[in-house]
């Protein structure tokens, strides 16, 4: 069994490593974008809720609608700001995942440049043994032809 055979199970483990680390890194992209979305549905209420006051507003408003609104527009943006904190957060762990995947890509790509070039020199290594083989075989042959005489 020659060295790329031998290392074939490392580069399948590594490969499988690759995988899950690009599945992981789905997830976390997935979430982040979850995240995202739930921030913007938060900023279409808190524009809906903005118009709806304008309009509501143009013929007078009470003073405890006026203090509803308020504190409902207060809820609005501590969500907000609480969401955004959350894709901080998300955005954070998906480049902590990205740093993985790529650490297992590179380790990936570098067994499999390691692997090619000892595939190369195997192969080089059997050539200079093949032409050697030949050029003996050549030299026999010389030798017992010269033997045997015209």
């Amino acid at each position: 069994m020659n060295r790329v055979q031998r290392l074939q199970p490392v580069l399948r483990l590594a490969d499988r490593e690759v995988q899950k680390a690009a599945r992981a890194l789905a997830t976390m992209q997935q979430r982040l974008q979850q995240e995202q979305d739930k921030l913007a549905q938060l900023q279409g209420y808190q524009q809906e809720y903005h118009e709806m006051l304008l309009r509501d507003g143009r013929g007078g408003v009470s003073a405890a609608r006026l203090q509803l609104i308020s504190r409902f527009s207060s809820n609005l943006d501590h969500a907000m700001e609480q969401q955004q904190r959350q894709i901080a957060v998300v955005q954070g762990q998906l480049d902590q995942v990205r740093e993985h995947w790529r650490e297992k890509d590179t380790r990936h790509r570098q067994l499999e440049k390691m692997m090619q070039r000892i595939d190369r020199q195997e192969e080089a290594q059997r050539a200079r043994v093949e032409q050697r083989n030949h050029d003996e075989f050549a030299r026999r042959q010389a030798v017992l032809n010269r033997r045997r005489g015209p």
